[in-house]
């Protein structure tokens, strides 16, 4: 795990880059706080940086850009995204996935996606479901897993899109994305 990353917007330390990845692997501010030996007060106080430092609102918004930025090492690919079962769900699920990393609240994702706040909730919780995520930000890790999500999602609405980290030189770790759905 890396020291300290330059954030856009200030220095991240070691400390706060434990917290985005325990924040990835959908761990509440609770469980984050018993893990790394911090109280919950610490461990909010240390996401409420992070979220300024690389300026992004919300969880979703701050596990995407820690992949994005190459703060966090991007998840192993996992295969296509499991079906949720209901089809006009796994239609949308991609746009979902990406309402999501972008930082948009329920109410920004409803209205894009023309639906009613509850019925945006619906899909989000069958993605929860179908992709075994413990969180609505642990939903990122699983999009960026199965290649839903990627450096191409560099829009944020909470302000101008995120520069991706360049690629390690080697074999190519970043599949084309896929079709078909």
């Amino acid at each position: 795990m890396k020291k300290e990353f330059m954030a856009p917007h200030g220095r991240l330390t070691e400390r706060h880059i434990q917290v985005l990845d325990r924040l990835a692997k959908g761990d509440t501010g609770p469980q984050t706080a018993l893990v790394l030996g911090l109280t919950p007060t610490q461990v909010g106080t240390a996401r409420l940086t992070c979220n300024k430092h690389i300026g992004v609102d919300g969880r979703s918004a701050l596990v995407h850009a820690s992949y994005l930025l190459g703060i966090l090492a991007r998840p192993a690919h996992a295969g296509p995204l499991p079906s949720t079962g209901v089809a006009v769900v796994d239609t949308d699920s991609d746009r979902v996935l990406e309402l999501l990393a972008s930082g948009a609240t329920g109410e920004q994702a409803a209205r894009r996606l023309q639906l009613s706040e509850s019925a945006w909730w619906f899909r989000v919780g069958l993605l929860k479901v179908a992709t075994k995520a413990v969180s609505t930000h642990h939903l990122i890790t699983q999009g960026w897993r199965h290649h839903v999500l990627g450096p191409e999602h560099v829009h944020m609405t909470s302000g101008p899109p995120l520069v991706p980290a360049p690629r390690r030189p080697g074999p190519p770790s970043w599949p084309p994305r896929r079709s078909g759905r």
